[in-house]
């Protein structure tokens, strides 16, 4: 064998498992920015829901405290009666 054919022998599996790495490299950084996005498009779908949650509990609070003001205009009425 040659210097030739053992450069070839020796430099042809390197450059080939050099162009698997590159491109296993770019896959990943495709899959981590795809995995980035749906991430952020779920975070802006809970952040939403928690929005409406936390305001229909403010409606509620406020039906609540305006039915705890009646019952004590109404225990203020009986107590002086």
């Amino acid at each position: 064998m040659n210097d030739t054919q053992l450069s070839l022998a020796i430099g042809m599996p390197t450059i080939a498992i050099l162009v698997g790495v590159l491109i296993n490299g770019m896959q990943y950084h495709a899959a981590t920015a795809a995995l980035n996005a749906r991430m952020s498009t779920i975070e802006t779908s809970i952040n939403a829901r928690l929005t409406s949650v936390e305001t229909r509990l403010d409606i509620l609070i406020g039906k609540m405290m305006d039915f705890d003001g009646r019952l004590s205009r109404l225990e203020e009425r009986r107590e002086k009666h």
